[in-house]
C-alpha cells in the first residue's frame, strides 16, 4: 500500500511506504518481489519469485520515485517510476513518469511512458485503488495536486486541487 500525506504548510506531500521492494502474494499463491537498485546514472528495476529472478528492467536515467500498486485494477500490480530526462519534444530535463507492467506475471515490460502530465510533475504517488495523485506546477509557478486514472494508454485525468485532497486511503 502507498501512502501519502499532505503537509498544507508546505504545500507538499511527505510520501510513506514507496520502499526499494515492494512484496505481494501472486495469484498463483508464489512470493513476489518488485525491487529497485538505484546506481548513479543507471537503476535496474528486478522482479523476483519465490526469490528467483524473473526479470529486470535497466532505467538509463535518474530515477526520483519509485511505487507499485495496482494502477490497471486486473490484480497484478504496475510499477510507477519517475525519471528524470529530456524528450523529443521537450529537451529540458524534467520529471516524467513511466509505467510498467509485469507482462504475463513474469517480465517487467512498459505499460506508458509519459514525457509530460497536464503541468510540471513535481512527485507522485498510488492511492490503493489505483488512482495516481501527483504534485504538478502549473505555467504561473501555481503548485497544484492532480488526480488520475489509468484508462487504456495514458491517464484518464479526474480532477485537481490547489489546496491538496481529502480522500479515505491517503492524503490526511
Amino acid at each position: 500500500m502507498i501512502i501519502a500525506i499532505m503537509l498544507p504548510m508546505l504545500g507538499s506531500w511527505a510520501y510513506q511506504n514507496c520502499p526499494d521492494d515492494y512484496t505481494y502474494q501472486r495469484s498463483d499463491g508464489r512470493q513476489a518481489v518488485i525491487s529497485l537498485r538505484d546506481g548513479d546514472s543507471t537503476a535496474v528495476i528486478e522482479y523476483r519469485v519465490d526469490g528467483e529472478l524473473l526479470s529486470e528492467w535497466e532505467i538509463r536515467h535518474k530515477v526520483f520515485r519509485f511505487c507499485c500498486g495496482d494502477i490497471t485494477g486486473d490484480g497484478i500490480p504496475e510499477i510507477a517510476v519517475g525519471v528524470i530526462k529530456p524528450t523529443r519534444y521537450s529537451p529540458d530535463e524534467r520529471k516524467r513518469l513511466w509505467l510498467l507492467k509485469l507482462y504475463e506475471e513474469e517480465l517487467i515490460r512498459p505499460l506508458w511512458l509519459s514525457s509530460r502530465l497536464s503541468h510540471r510533475l513535481e512527485d507522485f504517488s498510488i492511492e490503493p485503488d489505483g488512482t495516481i495523485l501527483s504534485s504538478e506546477v502549473e505555467e504561473d509557478g501555481t503548485p497544484v495536486k492532480v488526480r488520475y486514472r489509468y484508462r487504456g494508454f495514458g491517464l484518464k485525468y479526474i480532477d485537481r486541487s490547489r489546496t491538496g485532497f481529502r480522500s479515505k486511503s491517503s492524503l490526511k
